[in-house]
């Protein structure tokens, strides 16, 4: 068992998302637990993105992690709902919610509540059906999975059906061709393979609480510090120290 002071190799993947000049202008971070790059068979998703959170935020630095671009993290219902978006600062993030959510009316009153505070949503693995109207209304971008939606007529269709305001992104994109048709159909921002695959970033740290760091995240993301509470959390976990 490992013990709080005990020192390990935490990891995380970034891959990269460009414009229509192949610029990088966002990044995804991705759940890793070692350097294999896929993520884990058996992580349960709301695990990963919460330490997923922690671990960008208190351990390697959102900023650094995304050469202070803007980050595009995985969320599912449960993590929207606990609350955990609001460990991130809204200027840098777009929360992609998850193509298995069950949309339900706390999830919507969620995201609604959050935009009104600046945050910005992406719908990951974008599959159109009417079902997903009160989604698609919140959001600024949608991701299209290129291994899903395969033909030229489909990919076309998505973007008829998205209203213009809405991004489009296309997602796995693994040639030249799949590049090209993409930008002709009016595709905003491309991610895949044909451009590059996820980078492994792992940074060696001495282990500490979760409460306390997830404690130091909300401090830190007020829009007024208290230095005193900041203070006494640091003083509950001395490794925060470190």
């Amino acid at each position: 068992m490992i013990k709080n002071n005990e020192s390990i190799n935490l990891y995380v993947a970034r891959q990269a998302i460009l414009n229509k000049d192949k610029q990088t202008v966002a990044y995804e971070l991705l759940f890793r637990d070692s350097f294999e790059n896929q993520i884990p068979v058996l992580v349960n998703k709301y695990v990963a993105t919460k330490k997923l959170l922690v671990n960008s935020m208190a351990v390697f630095g959102l900023d650094k992690l995304t050469d202070n671009k803007t980050a595009f993290i995985n969320f599912t219902d449960k993590n929207i709902e606990n609350g955990q978006v609001e460990l991130l600062p809204p200027d840098k993030v777009y929360i992609e919610i998850l193509e298995d959510v069950k949309i339900s009316r706390t999830l919507l009153s969620t995201c609604k509540r959050l935009r009104n505070k600046g945050y910005k949503f992406a719908l990951d693995d974008f599959v159109f059906t009417p079902d997903h109207w009160p989604l698609i209304k919140l959001a600024s971008v949608v991701k299209i999975d290129f291994s899903i939606t395969k033909t030229a007529d489909a990919r076309k269709s998505i973007r008829k059906t998205i209203p213009d305001n809405i991004s489009l992104l296309a997602e796995k994109v693994e040639t030249k061709k799949d590049y090209e048709q993409a930008a002709n159909l009016g595709y905003d921002f491309f991610q895949g393979y044909f451009f590059c695959k996820p980078t492994i970033i792992s940074k060696r740290t001495t282990v500490t609480n979760a409460l306390s760091q997830i404690l130091l995240l909300q401090e830190i993301n007020r829009s007024m510090l208290n230095i005193n509470e900041l203070e006494n959390i640091i003083k509950q976990d001395i490794s925060l120290v470190h």
